[in-house]
């Protein structure tokens, strides 16, 4: 009892999932294990899913309960990082949520139709398929990067999922505009196949850009505001990627969207879709 339960197999396949441990008590998914669920996964908030670990489940289902999911970074105080929530929480899960000792003016979403746009304070949920560019905690440094752990909480997504532009409260209040940069996030709690996204979407997502923040924003003499490098985008096509060169966070793009990670891309339809066999271990 108030332990935690470290699962230590490798990966670990079930027909279904139920967690009832009592408060105090933890089951751990550590990092590397992938739980391939077919069914439903039922969890009283005591299930944790460390950094590169992942819940992989076969079956439109619909889950209940909440689970904790870790992801890792290293980044400086300026960095932008684009995240993407793999979990839905009744009454939402915010920005601030996610990073709660961001400066209150630096959560941001984007309007397809004009540019970015400031959330004061991370009010806004972190809706699924969304994404949203949050920048590191004020109190990191801003030149030697640490690592942010960033904590989502609630049901995790599962099944079909339609994106059709910005939502709240799973109403579209900003819809996609074909051939309009829209940022995306990946929706599930396990890294997605990149090729296997193009191929459900066929005709309709063309490349797909990657923040990376390898190379730290500039200040111009006489400017207050920080400028930040268009070439640090990865850019992804059928045909492969283009890769950032340069700075200790650079490193060829795997093929995979992360758990948690947003992306943008210019659509030429109304909708986009995500579904589990998108869907790999991480």
């Amino acid at each position: 009892p108030n332990q935690p339960f470290t699962i230590a197999k490798p990966n670990v396949d079930a027909c279904s999932l139920t967690i009832t441990v009592p408060n105090g008590s933890q089951v751990i998914v550590p990092s590397g294990v992938t739980l391939t669920i077919t069914n439903a996964v039922t969890s009283n908030g005591r299930l944790v899913f460390k950094n590169n670990s992942s819940l992989l489940q076969t079956t439109n289902v619909q889950n209940s309960g909440n689970i904790i999911y870790e992801r890792e970074t290293n980044i400086r105080r300026f960095d932008l990082t684009y995240w993407s929530s793999p979990v839905t929480k009744a009454g939402g899960f915010t920005m601030h949520d996610f990073s709660p000792t961001t400066l209150f003016d630096k959560y941001f979403y984007f309007n397809p139709s004009s540019t970015w746009v400031t959330n004061m304070n991370g009010t806004m949920s972190m809706e699924t398929g969304n994404g949203y560019s949050i920048r590191g905690p004020q109190e990191f440094d801003t030149v030697t990067p640490s690592v942010f752990t960033g904590t989502f909480t609630g049901v995790p997504n599962n099944g079909d999922i339609t994106v059709a532009g910005v939502t709240n409260n799973g109403v579209v209040t900003m819809p996609i505009i074909i051939d309009k940069f829209f940022l995306f996030g990946n929706p599930y709690p396990s890294a997605i196949d990149v090729d296997a996204l193009l191929d459900a979407n066929l005709n309709v997502l063309g490349a797909l850009y990657f923040w990376t923040h390898v190379t730290p924003p500039q200040k111009p003499a006489g400017d207050n505001t920080y400028r930040y490098s268009s070439n640090d985008y990865v850019v992804y096509t059928s045909t492969g990627a283009t890769n950032v060169e340069g700075g200790p966070a650079a490193k060829p793009f795997d093929g995979f969207i992360a758990a948690g990670q947003g992306f943008i891309a210019k659509p030429k339809a109304t909708q986009i879709h995500f579904n589990n066999g998108m869907r790999v271990g991480e």
